[in-house]
């Protein structure tokens, strides 16, 4: 592992191998969505993947609990929960407001007073994607503008970790 400096803070950064595009999925998700998810994804700050901690792991025996196929992978889970905040940290996810701000930030970056003026009165991020079909704007192109965010915020957030991303 690589130690690099930070020129903004002057803190040595460790490389790591980070799966960016992995990460911004997990970003670009919502807290509705995440309340909804049967785990947590969490970033392990040693290897640099991404762990799923299921929610429903915290039986202190794995033979009771329900769904463990062996013995490995509750440990596994056991393991995860005990390094919680200090090997393992929750990913930050998208807040609902912040899905509508970057939902503005897209609208202008279309460049069209046709297209924001079509959907000014349109409520919801789903439905104001409907609307733009209608000018040959694909939801796959708002996709994009996110992760592309979820990327940068991606890279912020292991910057302030200490990890530098590829």
């Amino acid at each position: 592992m690589e130690d690099l400096n930070d020129k903004d803070t002057g803190h040595a950064l460790r490389r790591l191998p980070v799966d960016l595009f992995q990460l911004g999925l997990a970003i670009r998700e919502d807290e509705f969505t995440r309340e909804q998810l049967e785990y947590i994804p969490l970033f392990d700050i040693e290897t640099g993947e991404i762990v799923t901690l299921w929610k429903h792991s915290e039986s202190l025996d794995w033979i009771t609990e329900g769904g463990w196929r062996n013995r490995e992978e509750w440990e596994k889970q056991q393991q995860i929960r005990q390094g919680i905040g200090k090997r393992y940290v929750e990913i930050p996810y998208t807040s609902h407001a912040e899905a509508h701000m970057l939902l503005e930030g897209f609208l202008d970056s279309l460049n069209s007073e046709e297209v924001e003026e079509a959907v000014t009165h349109v409520k919801g991020i789903g439905n104001t994607l409907l609307e733009l079909q209608q000018f040959g704007i694909e939801k796959w192109q708002w996709n994009n503008y996110m992760q592309e965010y979820a990327e940068d915020f991606a890279r912020d957030w292991l910057r302030d970790l200490g990890i530098e991303s590829p």
